[in-house]
């Protein structure tokens, strides 16, 4: 049975979801941008409007600003996004359960079926963007394949509102005359190593010598292979049954240069009470505490430990952090960015082998974060704060090394 998978990217999805609530500013160039004052200020997504006069996104807002003055410049709204992003996949659902979000804009679907082919694959595909269209006000291009790789790469080749399918015929008859940077996965620095190989289209990648790849760049230059000649078979996952992460972390970059320990340490125990929350929810518990650093310098650094027991509590993966950040003497220099990861994650049903006391302070400890989530959850996330993080000006939403 041919596999027919669609990938569905919705088009300048941040500004398009902004304009979609805010209809007044149809017509007029529009971008989404950091605070400059919080020093974010950079284009993080525009309309076609505005990209048409030539701002792109990661540059300054001056610069844009200079390429159009008549730029209309919105703070991100995050919440609107992921609403938008999960009533998207709720359209997805009407025609199956494999739907499997690649970022907040992206998801790969899956309609394999007795009697679904190319064609009746376009024909759901199209099913799909008018409904996207008319429910949400956005559009999506739609890539229709018989491989996630295939999908994505047809659902970048029209945009915006488009449908590209990509049939086995049409993969050796265009898609192999491509760059190889066309490829998800490959990026600038691998593309200049297949060059050097000789290799500089997806045909030749789908051609050459697998032993070769394997030498040279290793299992990902197998896979990369296998992507160009259309036989990975990598499944799309049931949306009820995601696969849970490796590592959760929260980074941002500072208003201003952080000098003292404190300011560190409320910027630390914000991210890692964001952190706690989503162990919580996926029934897991961390191992490994990582922080990264970056200084006024732009020296990025980066500094791990293993914890003596595993954990989800939002106070101890902090007090872990800064005990770790100040070993390592984080502070002889100002900092413009800082950041939490917990890696090496397991799940909360393993035994804790816990000391008697390490296990009363735990379950304390524990008790604590549960009622205060309780009342996060029930009168919003701002209405009950540590002391330490009333003036905190570090969020877990900021940009910074993770995002």
């Amino acid at each position: 049975m041919q596999r027919i998978i669609l990938h569905c990217d919705l088009n300048n999805f941040f500004a398009s979801a902004s304009l979609a609530f805010n209809p007044t500013l149809k017509g007029l160039p529009v971008a989404i941008c950091g605070d400059a004052k919080k020093r974010h200020g950079i284009v993080l997504a525009k309309n076609n409007i505005a990209k048409n006069f030539g701002v792109l996104t990661a540059e300054t807002i001056w610069e844009a600003q200079r390429k159009c003055t008549d730029l209309v410049i919105l703070k991100p709204d995050y919440t609107l996004y992921e609403n938008v992003s999960k009533k998207a996949h709720q359209i997805y659902l009407r025609y199956t359960d494999k739907v499997e979000p690649f970022g907040i804009d992206e998801c790969w679907v899956e309609i394999t079926n007795s009697g679904v082919d190319f064609k009746k694959g376009e024909e759901i595909a199209n099913k799909i963007r008018k409904e996207i269209k008319n429910e949400l006000g956005i559009t999506v291009s739609i890539g229709v394949s018989f491989t996630k790789t295939l999908a994505k790469l047809g659902s970048d080749l029209k945009k915006p509102d488009a449908i590209t399918v990509i049939s086995p015929r049409f993969l050796r008859k265009s898609v192999w005359k491509m760059s190889c940077r066309e490829l998800l996965m490959v990026g600038k620095s691998l593309d200049s190593t297949l060059k050097l190989m000789g290799i500089f289209t997806i045909g030749d990648l789908a051609n050459s010598d697998e032993a070769s790849l394997k030498t040279r760049i290793g299992k990902v230059g197998v896979m990369l292979r296998s992507m160009a000649r259309g036989e990975d078979c990598d499944a799309v996952r049931s949306y009820y049954k995601q696969v849970k992460p490796k590592s959760i972390g929260h980074s941002a970059t500072t208003e201003r240069d952080l000098k003292e320990e404190s300011e560190v340490f409320a910027a630390f125990l914000e991210f890692s009470e964001a952190i706690s929350q989503k162990l919580k929810k996926e029934n897991l518990l961390a191992r490994t505490i990582a922080i990264s650093i970056l200084t006024n310098k732009f020296e990025n650094k980066e500094y791990r430990t293993a914890l003596l027991n595993p954990t989800d509590i939002s106070l101890t993966i902090a007090k872990s952090a800064m005990e770790l950040f100040n070993k390592n003497n984080c502070l002889s220099v100002p900092l413009r960015a800082v950041g939490v990861r917990v890696i090496n994650l397991i799940d909360n049903v393993t035994i804790k082998q816990l000391s008697l006391f390490e296990e009363s302070e735990n379950n304390i400890d524990n008790i604590l974060e549960n009622n205060i989530l309780k009342i996060r959850n029930k009168y919003g996330k701002n209405s009950l704060k540590r002391a330490i993080c009333i003036n905190n000006t570090v969020k877990p939403s900021s940009p910074g090394f993770y995002k």
